[in-house]
């Protein structure tokens, strides 16, 4: 839902929009869903 603002003055500028779904992730990539885990996560590098 991050992308709707976005989306919503494009078209109120009267830009063209288009939405495609992300690729899945590699097998293996990590999937940090928040700030505390991705600071843990680039600690560790």
């Amino acid at each position: 839902q991050a992308s709707r603002p976005k989306v919503d003055a494009a078209l109120s500028l009267g830009l063209p929009v288009i939405l495609i779904d992300r690729p899945p992730l590699p097998e293996g990539a990590p999937c940090l869903t928040n700030l505390d885990a991705m600071l843990d996560w680039v600690a560790r590098l």
